[in-house]
């Protein structure tokens, strides 16, 4: 004789067993995900504090002040912006027009930029980043590269989509202006880029404060391992971003709120096209700490 609990379970049809699979699935994440991303966030925090610190700050006298070097050597910088059309591109664009240190600019990115004044100054090369590779004569005749490439795993799609522009961009935008005579690279990514060796790769990519902190290291090496004469790395924390045009972010947006303390874009943007223009750092690769851009935005406004 067969049991009723045995009839019971013959009944129960495949797409209704894969359904309470499915929800059950769905009620862990819902119950363990901010549990690994509070692990996640911690674990980042507690890598940026525990590494070595970095270079002493000082403002190095200018190089460039007009057009014409303070050596004599005329033209000023040409400077080339990868990734214009995010808020700190945008607020870096517009800085670099307005200096006269730079005599020329120009962007590469998906859209054109709009800036509020007219300058012939500017040149614009809209195109799709992943075609990039096969247009090297972009990054002729430049002296130094600003990358403020980044994005969202929201905004991108998935978190491939993420690492593409996030990384690979980076390292194909690192790439081409080495081996076009670019000498100084300047980076933009983040607080807290980490490697995490010891993690599972699935977890990594699971949880996004992971895979944010793994993608912005691998992108500094990226950059590194070109040997540019001269290397600039800005990592930032909290962003106000809060600019026109500027897409929202949500965690940012929920943080300034309750006002936490962030740095302007515009006050980066400035410290990043201010850099360029001075002598360099004792070593060829300096990275600028959050404390540091700090202290850098306090001594220009000073």
């Amino acid at each position: 004789m067969v049991s009723l609990s045995a009839r019971a379970r013959r009944k129960v049809p495949q797409n209704t067993t894969d359904a309470v699979r499915s929800s059950t699935k769905k009620a862990l994440g819902r119950a363990f995900g901010p549990l690994l991303v509070i692990i996640a966030a911690f674990l980042v925090k507690q890598n940026s504090n525990n590494k070595e610190p970095p270079l002493q700050f000082t403002l190095k006298p200018k190089l460039y002040t007009s057009t014409m070097s303070v050596g004599g050597d005329r033209g000023g910088l040409k400077a080339l912006v990868i990734g214009a059309t995010g808020a700190t591109g945008r607020s870096l664009v517009s800085k670099l027009v307005s200096m006269e240190a730079y005599s020329k600019v120009a962007t590469i990115a998906r859209r054109s930029v709009d800036l509020p004044v007219d300058t012939d100054k500017l040149t614009q090369h809209v195109l799709d980043l992943a075609t990039l590779d096969s247009q090297p004569e972009l990054f002729r005749t430049y002296d130094v590269v600003f990358c403020a490439l980044g994005t969202t795993r929201g905004a991108a799609g998935s978190a491939d989509k993420f690492v593409e522009v996030d990384r690979d961009y980076v390292a194909t935008s690192a790439k081409l202006a080495k081996e076009n005579g670019v000498k100084h690279f300047s980076l933009l990514t983040s607080q807290g880029p980490t490697n995490w060796p010891n993690l599972p790769k699935w977890l990594v990519r699971g949880v996004h404060p992971l895979l944010y902190a793994q993608t912005k290291w691998e992108a500094e090496q990226a950059v590194i391992a070109q040997q540019f004469e001269r290397t600039s790395i800005f990592q930032p924390g909290l962003l106000d971003r809060r600019v026109d045009g500027a897409d929202e972010r949500g965690v940012e947006t929920f943080l300034l709120a309750l006002r936490f303390p962030a740095t302007k874009v515009t006050e980066l943007a400035a410290a990043m096209a201010d850099e360029a223009t001075r002598e360099p750092q004792i070593s060829p690769v300096v990275t600028f700490t959050n404390s540091a851009i700090k202290k850098m935005i306090k001594a220009l406004a000073a």
